[in-house]
Formats: C-alpha cells, sequence, structure tokens
C-alpha cells in the first residue's frame, strides 16, 4: 500500500510536534524546580491542576468541528462545514470570556486555600496565578478550534506547526523567565500574552489557506449543542476530565505542596508519553469518519493502528522503567530523584495499560455509537477513583497508583468487550481478554524482583505482543508481508 505524500507530510510534522515539546518540558522542569522550590513549583502544579476543570466548558468544540468537516467533505456540503465553524468559533469566544471571570470569582474564595493547604506566604501569589491559569485556559479553546480545522482538513501538519510554535514558545519564554528569577505572576501573565499571539497566527493562517472559512462571531450568551454529537463529545470528555484529575487533587488534600510537586512529576512523564499516543492515534479519527460515511470496511485500519500504538508506547516504557536509574537521576538530580522515582515507575504503568484505550475511543467516536465512549468514560473513571481510595488508605500514595493500574486493567478488559460487540461486530469474550496480556509484564518488571525475572517479564510481552498484535496487523518489516 502506497503511502500518499500529504500523510508522510502529516505524519512527519506530527512527529516534531509530539515529540518537541516533551523534550522542551523535560529540560524545563528540573530548572523550574530547582530555581522556584518545592512549594512554588507546587503551586504551579495546583494552578494547572485547578484551571484544567474549565475545560468542562469545551462543549466538545474539538472532535464536533473534526467530525463535521470530515464528514461533509465526503458528501461535499461545504456550506454546512462554514456554517458549522462559525458556531463553533463563536462559542468559543464566549468560553474564553467566562473562563476569565470564573477564574476571577474562585481566586477570591478561600477554596483553593483550604483544599491546598497553601502556606500564608505563598497565597496572593496562588490566587494571582490562578486568575491568570483560568484566562490561558479559556483562550485555548479559541485554538482547540482553529487547530482542529486542519486536522478535519486532514492537514495535521499545518496543525503540528502551529501547535509546535504556540506550545514550545510559551515554555521557551517561561524558561528565560524562571532563570531571570521573574516571579510566577509575571510568568503566568507572559503566558496569556503568547496565547493569544498564536492564537491570532493561527487565525491568520486558516483564513489563507481556507478562504471560503468565515470567521464572524456571532456573540450572545446562549450556548448550545448544535447537534447530538457535540454533546456525546462533551461528556465524555467532561468525564474524563474529572477522572484525569482526581488523582492528584486527591494527593493535593492529603499531602503537601512538595508531595503534589513530587507527583506531578510522574503524572507529567506519563501523561506526556500517553498524549503523544493519543495525537497518534488521532489519526483514525477523521479518516474512520470519512470511510464510515461512504460505508467502507476499516478493520485492518483497526488492527494496524492497535499495533502501532501499543508497540510505541510500550518499547518507550520498558526503555523508562530498565534505565530510569540513570535518566531520571540525571535528569532531575539525586534528590528530587529519589523523591519521584517510585511514583513515575508506578505511573508508567498505569499508562502502560491506558494506552490500550486510544484506539477504541477515536474509532467509537468515528462511529454512530459514539455515546459508548461516554458510558465507558464514566466507568473508566469511577473505578480509578474507588481505585484511588482503597489504594491510598492501604499503602498511601503508592498504593493510590496501584489502585489505578488495577482498576484500569479491569477496565480495559470491558472497555474491549463492548468495541468488539458494538463498533467491530465481532466475537468479544477472548479478544477483549488477549489484549491486555502483553500489558501485564510491566506488573511483574516494576516490582523489580530480580534480573531474571525482570528478563522473563519482558519476553512475555514480547511474545504475547508478538502473537495477539502483530499478526494481526498486515504491516511488514524486512520487506515482506506478514500475510
Amino acid at each position: 500500500m502506497q503511502i500518499s505524500k500529504q500523510l508522510k507530510k502529516n505524519t512527519l510534522w506530527s512527529i516534531l510536534d509530539l515529540g518537541i515539546y516533551p523534550i522542551m518540558m523535560i529540560i524545563a522542569t528540573p530548572i523550574f524546580i530547582k530555581n522556584l522550590g518545592y512549594e512554588q513549583y507546587g503551586i504551579w502544579m495546583l494552578a494547572s491542576t485547578v484551571n484544567q476543570f474549565i475545560f468542562v466548558l469545551n462543549f466538545g468544540l474539538g472532535d464536533s468541528t473534526i467530525k463535521i468537516i470530515s464528514v461533509n467533505r465526503a458528501l461535499s456540503k461545504n456550506s454546512l462545514i462554514v456554517s458549522s465553524i462559525n458556531t463553533n468559533w463563536s462559542q468559543a469566544i464566549i468560553i474564553c470570556v467566562l473562563s476569565s471571570i470564573l477564574g476571577g470569582v474562585i481566586s477570591l474564595t478561600p477554596l483553593v486555600e483550604f483544599w491546598f493547604h497553601i502556606p500564608n506566604h505563598l497565597l496572593y501569589t496562588a490566587k494571582t496565578v490562578l486568575f491568570l491559569a483560568f484566562t490561558s485556559a479559556g483562550i485555548k479553546f479559541c485554538e482547540m478550534v482553529l487547530l482542529s480545522i486542519f486536522k478535519g482538513y486532514e492537514r495535521f501538519d499545518t496543525s503540528s506547526q502551529l501547535s509546535l510554535l504556540s506550545r514550545n514558545s510559551v515554555v521557551i519564554i517561561n524558561i528565560f523567565l524562571v532563570i531571570l528569577g521573574y516571579s510566577l505572576s509575571v510568568i503566568f501573565l507572559s503566558i496569556v500574552l503568547i496565547n493569544i499571539f498564536n492564537v491570532l497566527v493561527q487565525l491568520i493562517t486558516i483564513s489563507k489557506k481556507f478562504t471560503t472559512l468565515k470567521f464572524t462571531p456571532k456573540l450572545s450568551l446562549k450556548l448550545q449543542f448544535i447537534n447530538k454529537d457535540q454533546f456525546w463529545y462533551w461528556l465524555q470528555s467532561v468525564i474524563g476530565l474529572i477522572g484525569f484529575l482526581s488523582d492528584k487533587l486527591f494527593v493535593g488534600y492529603f499531602t503537601n505542596l512538595k508531595t503534589l510537586g513530587m507527583y506531578s512529576i510522574a503524572s507529567l512523564v506519563g501523561n506526556q508519553l500517553y498524549n503523544i499516543l493519543m495525537s497518534l492515534g488521532g489519526f483514525m479519527f477523521p479518516k474512520v469518519a470519512y470511510e464510515k460515511s461512504l460505508n467502507n470496511t476499516f478493520l485492518q485500519l483497526y488492527h494496524n493502528s492497535r499495533f502501532v500504538i501499543a508497540a510505541v508506547g510500550w518499547v518507550l516504557i520498558y526503555i523508562l522503567l530498565s534505565n530510569g536509574n540513570w535518566i531520571f537521576s540525571w535528569w532531575l538530580g539525586n534528590d528530587y530523584y529519589k523523591e519521584s522515582i517510585e511514583y513515575i515507575n508506578l505511573y508508567l504503568v498505569f499508562v502502560s495499560f491506558m494506552l490500550l484505550n486510544i484506539i477504541p475511543y477515536q474509532f467509537i467516536n468515528a462511529s454512530d455509537s459514539l455515546h459508548y465512549n461516554s458510558l465507558l468514560e464514566i466507568i473508566l473513571r469511577m473505578s480509578h477513583v474507588f481505585g484511588i481510595i482503597i489504594g491510598y488508605y492501604f499503602n498511601g500514595v503508592n498504593g493510590l497508583l496501584w489502585g489505578l493500574i488495577s482498576a484500569t486493567t479491569i477496565n480495559m478488559i470491558f472497555q474491549y468487550f463492548v468495541f468488539y460487540k458494538v463498533v467491530l461486530k465481532l466475537p468479544s469474550h477472548l479478544n477483549s481478554i488477549l489484549i491486555i496480556i502483553p500489558a501485564l509484564g510491566f506488573i511483574v518488571y516494576v516490582l523489580n524482583l530480580s534480573s531474571v525475572i525482570n528478563f522473563s517479564a519482558f519476553c512475555f510481552s514480547l511474545i504475547t505482543f508478538y502473537l495477539f498484535y502483530y499478526k494481526s496487523s498486515n504491516l511488514f518489516f524486512g520487506g515482506e508481508s506478514t500475510k
């Protein structure tokens, strides 16, 4: 199968976008911790955690924009694309304003001070940073719609180029400001200004590439879903967001800013890896939606994409687990490494199971059964909360992570059972169990019982991955197809 020129460009720029930002964060994190200290870095993580709740107002704008464009491109309904994009753009601007207002209100209440036990001498800084963080997050709603337009037209290359500029310009300027000794308030003000600049660049670029699109906002306080798909996209993102942040909220309430900062390092490592894989999986969304609208089959596309996501993710996780002693001690310094390494290793095991939901998530979203994703997210995130509570009760923060791992393992079996039965219309009982088998090796590996057991766990994962993932794909290496 010949790879198109556009697909090559999409892949190249997406890889650059996905790879450069984590590298920048790797460079930035020890600089932030060293220059800010445990508590101020904890405030940064606090602000990042709390302001992410504003994304409950996303109204499914990103995914609905992609699907509207993908489906109507196939049906040549350009006028519907134009009107729908303008509606989503208008809603993004309204949400941006509401986000800033909400940030101001929350920063004036004692809620954050109470929940995260902020010392009096850092209280004013925390409130100022929180307001600016909400404002910055609001601007990101506008960016979400603009970048989704490129994705809907399968121009992931341009989307990635703009994303590269947006994300990395923030990190680079933050690094310089931290080194120069500026306060957290100034740093977060710079984030707001940089985000405004990047949205303007994106808007100009879209207007030049897609001249038929109009960005004349209809500013009213009426926020609504333009269709049922947008509602389901919104609901699953809200559920996922609350579940995604629940562990940090739990750690923040029951520990202190220092522990929250160290736990956030583990979360940063794991989530950057997961986000890279999710973005790669995002290639499938417009592709499947397009094929579905033409009533074409996508079973082989599923097997191939599942293989690629699992291969990339699991190889990287094994590398980090087996070389973590020198990688993370070099990165963080010996003291910070000792404080956070157990959290990092367990979080990586958690991600080794979570990455299994990426491909089913994208395929269900592109199907006519996308409400199943909301159901699956509810079940997954509720089980995470129960796992967090039970795990923390028995073994503190480490137990919390084991609770996440256990809950995710069970849920992936159920998610694939539903996916095979509802979307692929295939036998689901055995297939849903086989999916998680290679990832079980990570649980044994992270216990670090002996080098022999670690090697056996690695071989177990490798063999079962070949049997249950590689053999069902039609990808080939070394010049000959496996089929």
